[in-house]
Order: structure tokens, then sequence, then C-alpha cells
């Protein structure tokens, strides 16, 4: 497993895709867990301030997890 550090919006948005897939995957969601709605939140109130996003990556390369 490796893990990669996301500290800039662009960086979460190049993410979007996988990481909307994932949720679409899950049976529990919740909208707070969208990247919409975290790109959204941070566009609004951080936009200022940096971004810190975690992706976790199984040795093939698959997303298994973003915090």
């Amino acid at each position: 497993m490796r893990y990669q550090i996301l500290r800039d919006i662009d960086s979460v948005e190049r993410i979007r895709e996988v990481w909307n897939s994932m949720l679409d995957e899950n049976n529990h969601l919740d909208v707070f867990q969208s990247p919409e709605w975290v790109i959204a939140w941070y566009m609004q109130y951080a936009n200022d301030q940096a971004i810190f996003c975690i992706v976790f990556y199984e040795d093939s390369g698959d997303v298994i997890g973003i915090v």
C-alpha cells in the first residue's frame, strides 16, 4: 500500500471520478462524503487555505481510500 497527499484543490478535482466510483460501490452514502460537497465547501469557505487530502492506493494502483 502507498499513499499520496493532495495539497491543492486541482489535485482533488482530478480524483473526483474515482472518488465517485468508490461511493457508488458503497451502500452507506452520505452527501458529506462526496467530492462535489467537499469541493463546493472548500471553494465557499476555505479557498484561501491549504487543503489536505490523503489518497490510499493498493500496490496495483487502485484507490482504496480517501481521507
